[in-house]
C-alpha cells in the first residue's frame, strides 16, 4: 500500500460535520504518523475512527503465489503450496497485529474505534470501504 503523510488544519471543524475517518495503514513507519495525525483529529471532532489495512502485492513481505505447473498432478507441489499457504497466514496476521495494536490505542484513550483488513488493491479498496461506511 503506498503509505502517504497529511495535515489537516482543524480550529474551524468543530461541529457536526466531521463524525467519521477512514485511516488506511499498513506496516510502514509512515504509518504511525498517519496514525497519530488521525488519532488526533479523532479526539479533536469526537469522531469515530475506522481502522483499514489492505493485503496488496505492493506492500513489502507479500508472499509470492505459487502457480501450479503442468505436471502438478505428481507429488512434489504439496509442500510449496503448503509453504505458500504458512507466508500468506503470517502475512494477514502480521497486518492484523497492526490494526489491533492501532485499535487497542485509540480504545484505551475513549475513542470509538474498529479496524478491518481487506485484501485487493489499495485504492479500489480504500474507496468502496469508504462508500461502505458512509463517508462518500
Amino acid at each position: 500500500m503506498m503509505s502517504c503523510y497529511f495535515k489537516i488544519h482543524i480550529d474551524n471543524l468543530k461541529g457536526p460535520y466531521v463524525s467519521k475517518i477512514l485511516v488506511a495503514v499498513d506496516r510502514s513507519t509512515v504509518s504511525e504518523h498517519v496514525y497519530q495525525e488521525a488519532f488526533s483529529l479523532a479526539k479533536t471532532l469526537d469522531a469515530a475512527m475506522l481502522l483499514l489495512h489492505v493485503l496488496s502485492p505492493m506492500e513489502e513481505g507479500y508472499p509470492m503465489p505459487v502457480y501450479p505447473a503442468p505436471d502438478s498432478v505428481y507429488p512434489g507441489n504439496d509442500e510449496a503450496i503448503r509453504i505458500f499457504a504458512q507466508q500468506w497466514k503470517d502475512f494477514e496476521q502480521k497486518g492484523l497485529d497492526v490494526l489491533q495494536a492501532y485499535n487497542a490505542r485509540a480504545l484505551e484513550a475513549g475513542l470509538i474505534s474498529e479496524f478491518s483488513q481487506r485484501s485487493g488493491d489499495p485504492g479500489h479498496v480504500i474507496c468502496k470501504t469508504a462508500r461502505e461506511w458512509g463517508l462518500t
